[in-house]
Parts: structure tokens; C-alpha cells; sequence
């Protein structure tokens, strides 16, 4: 029977190294999960679960494990690493930084561990440590792209990046604000002088999107929701930094919500949607009809395949506001439009570092732009669709969380099956010390 249940498992764990290999990550906890209900207590299985949890953002879940299997087995560097990272991720900063001190303090050559020990210090308010750690972990990733907690460090390009960052929030937030600003327009600068065409044709095709829009606003589907079995699709739309994120995480209280953030599924059907129907002796018109039909189609069909019996699912990626013609008619859609002070606003986009080339983000006045064109398509959008929509304000969501579930359950309908909320972090005022720095730039409210 034991070897039985070996071999069941060594299938899962070689089915879970197989998703790894092509970066299928929810495949591979799928396959890690099963080895373990099998082998709770192999190690080499709850290390590798509790990697994947912590890939795939699952803290709470990797958290339990650990302290499951910690109960009567010894963890080794990398469960610790995780645990620690859990921890840190579901708000027990304090917690976190207690274990690796006792757990961890022997090693001192991983820029991954003194990245983590910055955030704890950082969210627990020690900014001058958070601040010395970020530049050991940034010295330490300089000279030798080694991490014995993180083989993968040396082909992560952007990680000298996040600490050059972290750098720049820990000077903000003790105060150093000159010193902050001119490294934050020392770091973009490159970025800025390298996109500058990439930059007039975004512009330009934003600007053209939002003309073409006041002419002809996109068609809302006339299907009576009553009929289609489906989870509602909610949309969670607002510049970078505005926080649709700390929004997404109040609905933990709703029970059989998918959050599926920034993912490409609205832009890879829309994709599909291009290659399929593309009969170029169609009239325009026409083709449009069939393109909106086929999309959705293939979106339903999605939902039911892999959402069926949920109630909603809920995308955060603003990308997918550039297909506004096809999203605002989905059956059983909701958007929500958050919004955030200009200047707290602009300041968190121009001092974030951003994986994906920064063509907006690396300027002052390009960020003031495109949250000026943000909120013109928001208002357009919202006012042609109130009742769908709802506007809510990142100083409501941070001045009264109860308040803001109460007008979501009104507006969706919806009823918590708790009222366990993770306070959203209080970033307000965060631009107020540089002002003066974006008005020379000529920023002004509008």
C-alpha cells in the first residue's frame, strides 16, 4: 500500500515538475497539491508546495502547510524562506521578522532574504532599517548573482530595479524628499530618453480612441441577465497606483469570487477573435457584428468551463480598457472606477518601478497626460453607464473599509460571509511633499 501510494505521488510530483518546465503554475499546484494530500509529510513535496503557493500569491494557504507539517518535522532553508515570505504577504510583518531572526540569522549572502527583511521593517514603520537593508540587498546583488534562496535571481534582470525603488519609498517615507525625488528622476531619466517616439504613438492612439468614442460609444447588450448562466464579470478600472488592488482584496469577503487580476484572457479571446474572423469582403459593419458575436461566445464559453458554479469574476488589468467596444456589452458585467488624488498619483506612478517597458511611467508629464486621458474615458464611460456602474474614491476605501463592502453588496447584490478585512495600506498625502517639483513640470489639477 505505502508503495502504492509513493508511486501515485512521485506521478503528481513529475506531472508538477512537468507545468513548472512551461511555466504553468496553476497546473503545477494542481499536481504538487495531490502528492501532498498522498505525502503530507515528504519533505521535498512541502517545499515545493509552499514554493508554488507563494508563486501563485496563495500566502494564507502556504502559511497553514507550513506550520502543519512544522509541528512534528524539521523545515529546511527554502520552507523557512517561504514560511517567512507568507507571513510577510498576509500582513504578520512583525511575525515574519521574529522568524527569520531566529530561524535565518545565519544567512547573510542572500539579497532575496535582506529584500524581505526590508519590507518587514518598511511596513512595520523602521525606515531607516528598511532603507539598510535595501542597499545590502541591492550591494549584495551587485557583487555575485548568487542567492542561496533564489537560483532564479541572476536571470531576473528587474530585480536591481525593485531595490533601486524600495530605495527611493524608504527616503520618501523618512522624509529625505529631495533626496527622493532626484534619485526617482536619476532612475527614470534612461527610460524617458529611450521611448520617446514609442511615447507620441501611444499618445496619439489614446487620444484618436477617446475622439472615435464620443462619436460611437460602445453597444450594450440587451440580453436579459435573468437567463444566462453565468458569473457576473466585474472590472476594477483606474490609472496604475490608484488602488484597484487594495479594492480587489475587499471582496475576500464575498464567498465564490475568481480574482483573477491583470490576466491577458479579455486580450488573448479578442486576439483570437482578430484571427477568426477576419473576411476582409464583409462590410465593416458587418464584420464588426459577427467579431462582437464571436467574442462573446468564446467568453462564455470560457466562463462556464472554468468559473461554472462561481458568482463573479473580477479583472484589474487597465489594459483592458482599450477594448472597451466589446467588454461594456458582456453579459452580466459590472465596472467599478476607482479614483485617486492627482498628485498622491501621479507621484506613486513616477516613484514605482514597472517590469513592462515604461513608456507612461518614466515621466512627469506623460503620466500627467494619460491619467488626464484616464479620466475623461472613466467619466465618458461611467456616465453612459450608470447602471452598471460605480465610482468609488481610494480615500473612502481607506477612511471606511465597512462602508465601501456595504456599497458594493448594494450595488452587485451581493452578501459577505464575513466581515474579515485586511486594512488597506493608508498611502494618502503620499504626493503632497512634491508638488512644487511636478507644477515646475507643469502639472496642475484638472
Amino acid at each position: 500500500m505505502n508503495d502504492k501510494k509513493t508511486e501515485e505521488a512521485k506521478a503528481h510530483f513529475l506531472e508538477f515538475l512537468s507545468h513548472m518546465e512551461k511555466d504553468e503554475f496553476d497546473k503545477a499546484e494542481e499536481q504538487i497539491l495531490a502528492a501532498y494530500e498522498i505525502l503530507p509529510e515528504r519533505p521535498s513535496i512541502v517545499t515545493n508546495l509552499l514554493a508554488i503557493s507563494v508563486q501563485n500569491e496563495n500566502y494564507e494557504f502556504a502559511a497553514d502547510v507550513f506550520e502543519r507539517f512544522n509541528e512534528n518535522n524539521d523545515t529546511d532553508e527554502f520552507s523557512d524562506y517561504y514560511y517567512a515570505i507568507s507571513l510577510s504577504h498576509t500582513n504578520r510583518f512583525a511575525q515574519s521578522q521574529k522568524f527569520i531572526q531566529e530561524n535565518m540569522a545565519e544567512i547573510t549572502n542572500s539579497p532575496s532574504l535582506y529584500k524581505l527583511i526590508g519590507d518587514n521593517y518598511f511596513y512595520m514603520g523602521d525606515f531607516e532599517n528598511s532603507l539598510q537593508h535595501f542597499q545590502t540587498a541591492k550591494n549584495l546583488l551587485n557583487g555575485s548573482k548568487d542567492d542561496p534562496l533564489n537560483d532564479k535571481i541572476a536571470s531576473l534582470e528587474h530585480w536591481e530595479g525593485i531595490l533601486d525603488f524600495r530605495i527611493v519609498r524608504s527616503l520618501e517615507r523618512l522624509g529625505r524628499h529631495e533626496e527622493c525625488w532626484e534619485l526617482c528622476a536619476e532612475l527614470n531619466r534612461p527610460a524617458a530618453d529611450a521611448t520617446v517616439e514609442d511615447y507620441k504613438i501611444d499618445a496619439d492612439a489614446r487620444w484618436n480612441m477617446l475622439s472615435a468614442l464620443s462619436e460611437f460609444p460602445p453597444a450594450e447588450t440587451s440580453a436579459d441577465e435573468s437567463t444566462i448562466d453565468i458569473p457576473y464579470t466585474i472590472f476594477i478600472w483606474g490609472p496604475s497606483r490608484s488602488g484597484k488592488t487594495s479594492l480587489e482584496k475587499f471582496f475576500d469577503v464575498f464567498p465564490g469570487i475568481a480574482k483573477l487580476g491583470e490576466t491577458r484572457i479579455i486580450r488573448d479571446i479578442v486576439d483570437e477573435t482578430g484571427a477568426a474572423i477576419n473576411d476582409q469582403s464583409l462590410s465593416p459593419e458587418l464584420l464588426k457584428e459577427k467579431r462582437i458575436e464571436y467574442f462573446y461566445n468564446r467568453y462564455v464559453e470560457y466562463l462556464r468551463k472554468n468559473h461554472k458554479g462561481e458568482k463573479a469574476v473580477i479583472f484589474t488589468a487597465p489594459g483592458d480598457l482599450q477594448y472597451m467596444n466589446v467588454v461594456m456589452g458582456i453579459p452580466k458585467s459590472r465596472f467599478i472606477f476607482v479614483e485617486r488624488d492627482l498628485y498622491d498619483l501621479i507621484f506613486r506612478i513616477f516613484s514605482s518601478y514597472y517590469i513592462v517597458k515604461p513608456i507612461i511611467t518614466s515621466d512627469i508629464q506623460r503620466i500627467h497626460d494619460h491619467v488626464k486621458w484616464y479620466r475623461q474615458l472613466s467619466g465618458f464611460l461611467y456616465e453612459n453607464y450608470k447602471d452598471k456602474s460605480i465610482a468609488i474614491s481610494y480615500d473612502e476605501l481607506v477612511e471606511d473599509p465597512r462602508a465601501i463592502v456595504g456599497r458594493l453588496c448594494e450595488f452587485l447584490d451581493f452578501t459577505p460571509a464575513e466581515m474579515k478585512l485586511r486594512e488597506p495600506y493608508d498611502d494618502r498625502g503620499c504626493g503632497q511633499p512634491y508638488i512644487s517639483y511636478m507644477r515646475e513640470l507643469g502639472v496642475a489639477e484638472h
